[in-house]
């Protein structure tokens, strides 16, 4: 079985579109079903989009044990499944640093396409139970920003460790920010 085939690719869609005409959704599910080889699942709902709800969402769908969340504007390593069981145990998770693309570059590893981007939001790695255990993503979150570092906090409170390694292979595509002006992190505290 091919690696791509043993993933499923779950989509939480909500019914308002910041990018565009509110068919986005549609556009993405059929590129999706032209190229992805495993499953697809796609559930939309008519609320306001936050993060934090749409990643419980789908991971409340996912029958396997394992699971593997990210957002869209990636591309994911051929060798994805191997360092999911390699990385995720009862004792840790993972959570993969991603080479960050510069405007208009193109996925390849090189200091003038981009760069590592260490602490790597947007996506991780677990058990259904270890993500259930600490309490999912916290739906407090609804803006932009901040989500992620408190799972990642969670994780660490919980006893496990979030292990981060650079995932050759895994290229985050260049796109303008939602990020409010007056964003800031949280500070994470041990």
């Amino acid at each position: 079985m091919e690696a791509t085939e043993a993933l499923k690719i779950g989509c939480q869609g909500r019914g308002e579109n910041p990018y565009g005409d509110g068919k986005a959704s549609v556009r993405i599910v059929k590129i999706l079903e032209e190229k992805w080889l495993g499953k697809l699942v796609f559930v939309s709902e008519e609320k306001p989009f936050t993060r934090s709800s749409s990643f419980n969402r789908a991971i409340d769908q996912a029958k396997n044990e394992l699971i593997f969340a990210c957002d869209a504007d990636l591309d994911l390593p051929e060798n994805l499944v191997e360092q999911v069981n390699r990385f995720v145990t009862k004792k840790t998770v993972w959570f993969p640093v991603f080479f960050n693309l510069f405007e208009g570059k193109t996925a390849s590893i090189s200091m003038k396409n981009g760069e590592w981007f260490p602490v790597s939001r947007g996506m991780f790695a677990s058990t259904k139970t270890q993500f259930n255990k600490i309490g999912k993503f916290n739906e407090i979150f609804v803006r932009w920003g901040g989500e992620d570092d408190d799972l990642w906090m969670r994780f660490f409170k919980y006893g496990f460790l979030p292990i981060r390694t650079r995932c050759k292979g895994l290229f985050h595509h260049y796109h303008p920010t939602n990020k409010p002006a007056d964003y800031k992190p949280i500070k994470i505290v041990y």
